[in-house]
């Protein structure tokens, strides 16, 4: 029953804990073999003390008996007072161990998550294993390290008291373990229901969590303000959360009432064999001290089954946790990285070529792009214009490598993009998405985000990042300059206007020397002039490089070396700005619609 999923989750909890710091499980197992091993020394001697004390009223020699009773009280005392200290430093050093576990969880979650190709980010299925690893990482590595504390302190001192109860009879011990194995199998039966109620109802405590984010959240707080969303949220949240709050609360109760039954049994064993051990002392087969030692025998090796059960049984409820975790480090990658990658060029010769490009996205829907044809030459700016849902943003992932194509392919100079390795492409590309992050860190830091993995950014450097983006002079206006913190989320933070925050994502770009330039709707939060200087400074920037702007704005298209223009994914129209207005095609239908809202 227990044997099939004990083995695993406690190999993984023991793992998790061995590879955070195998000092610390060492020394944590020699405190546990003290914890398990003094309570025995102290039974004995408390069976000598009061053997001594009751035979003191018959001895002849009452002062020699008084001092071997004074000796048995002071090697009681000390081994109480050295249970005493190994059960502090028990603490102490679960406490270490439990943060050390802790650090090494998130490492290796953090690791992971960054690791993840994007379509596992964009999987729901990927984001439900995500969302429970990542909302129990801060509990569950402390959990199970009290779990595997419980299990060999338990089981030692289990194993001693049940070779001491042996030398009373054979049967008493059996029994005060047989006692507890009902307990076990119940809580092993708690444990797989609760396993299948949280597999069952991640989707609904991931919902549960959007909910309540939605109600919280800076991000969305004035629209949930100016629409009046807060008492629909809640009622949403609040009736998942009873949903769920139900169940587990008839979970709960299930497990008490078995519990309830199988203590019973275990009272039962235990007032059994103290009438046992009574008997054999009225019958003279034992001492007063037998009595006392075998009582507490019981008592503890009732705790100590009670206490290996519950370690167990712990560790299997946080099996789920387990579980998902190491299915989440084990998601291989969906993107294939070839054995020996080819080494992405410092320089382009030809550029990217997309060749028949045909994607659908993993999570089903009709294709997003068809039969793309198109090329992406050196020192060429190419604006990339289309309606709302053409695929122009599906078509920057794919230059990414985000995706590979479903149909077709892209090649770098004339090597298919699956021959290089995927970070190191994109090492090599320069970008700015259109829900490019605000990162609340210095604006320094901010800016040196660009350089990252790569080369030391001098401070002229990243001003002069600062400067191409049309931020430098907003910079000097703030109380400290480039090392002022941005943001609202900690004390003294600054906010910058969403045309800033902008700006500073494209400074992010320009200080990455890379030859490959993405830039998708970078001027959506930029008023005309600065578009303008936007324009001057990539014309410029560009000069080598492969660059793409995917752009509504069509005054950024014209200043463009060339027009792509997507529409239902096809690629229907490409060449100059003048060329296409001339065609009056779908780009010049396009462009007169813009001019009149412009003039408008």
């Amino acid at each position: 029953m227990a044997a099939t999923p004990t083995p695993p989750a406690l190999r993984a909890a023991f793992r998790l804990a061995w590879e955070s710091g195998p000092r610390m499980v060492v020394a944590q197992l020699l405190l546990s073999a003290a914890a398990g091993a003094l309570p025995l020394l102290g039974l004995w001697l408390m069976k000598l003390l009061v053997d001594a004390v009751a035979g003191a009223e018959t001895a002849q020699d009452p002062e020699g008996s008084f001092q071997e009773v004074i000796l048995l009280v002071a090697a009681a005392g000390t081994v109480a007072l050295a249970g005493t200290g190994v059960r502090l430093w028990s603490v102490v050093a679960a406490e270490a161990q439990g943060q050390a576990v802790h650090d090494h969880v998130h490492r290796l979650l953090h690791d992971k998550a960054v690791e993840l190709d994007l379509q596992d980010m964009e999987d729901p299925g990927t984001l439900d294993l995500l969302q429970r690893a990542r909302q129990e990482a801060p509990v569950r590595p402390q959990r199970l390290v009290s779990g595997l504390s419980q299990v060999g302190q338990g089981g030692l001192s289990l194993i001693l008291m049940a070779g001491l109860l042996a030398t009373l009879h054979w049967a008493v011990s059996v029994l005060v373990v047989a006692a507890a194995v009902p307990g076990l199998l119940i809580r092993v039966r708690h444990a797989r229901r609760l396993h299948r109620w949280q597999e069952r109802r991640a989707h609904d405590q991931r919902e549960t969590a959007y909910f309540g984010w939605l109600q919280t959240a800076p991000t969305a707080a004035r629209e949930v303000r100016l629409f009046g969303l807060g008492a629909s949220f809640r009622q949403r949240y609040e009736a998942l959360r009873g949903l769920l709050r139900g169940e587990r609360l008839e979970l709960a109760g299930r497990r008490a009432r078995g519990e309830l039954a199988g203590q019973v049994l275990g009272l039962v064993v235990t007032f059994s064999a103290y009438a046992y051990v009574g008997w054999r002392v009225i019958h003279g087969l034992s001492t007063i001290g037998d009595l006392v030692m075998y009582a507490q025998a019981i008592q503890r090796g009732q705790a100590a089954v009670q206490t290996l059960f519950t370690g167990v049984t712990g560790v299997l409820e946080d099996r789920l946790f387990l579980d998902g975790f190491f299915r989440f480090l084990a998601l291989p990658s969906r993107l294939p990285v070839p054995a020996r990658p080819r080494a992405v060029p410092a320089t382009l010769k030809s550029g990217l070529a997309l060749e028949n490009v045909g994607f659908r996205y993993p999570s089903g829907g009709p294709p997003v792009l068809h039969g793309v044809d198109a090329v992406l030459r050196p020192g060429e700016r190419v604006a990339l214009v289309g309606a709302n849902g053409a695929g122009k943003s599906t078509l920057v992932k794919l230059l990414c490598r985000f995706y590979d194509p479903t149909e077709g392919r892209i090649t770098l100079d004339g090597a298919p993009l699956e021959e290089h390795d995927p970070l190191e492409l994109r090492r090599n590309i320069s970008a700015v998405f259109q829900d490019f992050v605000r990162y609340e860190l210095t604006v320094a830091d901010n800016i040196r985000l660009g350089a990252s993995g790569g080369p030391p950014v001098t401070d002229e450097e990243m001003r002069e990042a600062a400067r191409r983006s049309g931020l430098h002079d907003r910079v000097e206006s703030l109380p400290e300059g480039y090392e002022t913190r941005l943001g609202r989320r900690f004390d003294g933070g600054r906010e910058l206007s969403i045309g800033e925050w902008q700006k500073l994502a494209l400074a992010r770009a320009w200080l990455r020397q890379a030859p490959i330039l993405l830039l998708d709707e970078p001027a959506s939060s930029l008023d005309a002039r600065a578009e303008d200087e936007l324009v001057r400074n990539l014309l410029a920037l560009s000069a080598d490089r492969v660059s793409l702007v995917v752009t509504h704005r069509l005054s950024t298209a014209r200043r463009c070396d060339r027009v792509w223009m997507l529409d239902g994914g096809r690629l229907v129209e490409q060449g100059s700005h003048e060329d296409l207005v001339a065609r009056r095609g779908p780009y010049a239908s396009l462009y007169e619609a813009w001019s009149r809202h412009v003039s408008g």
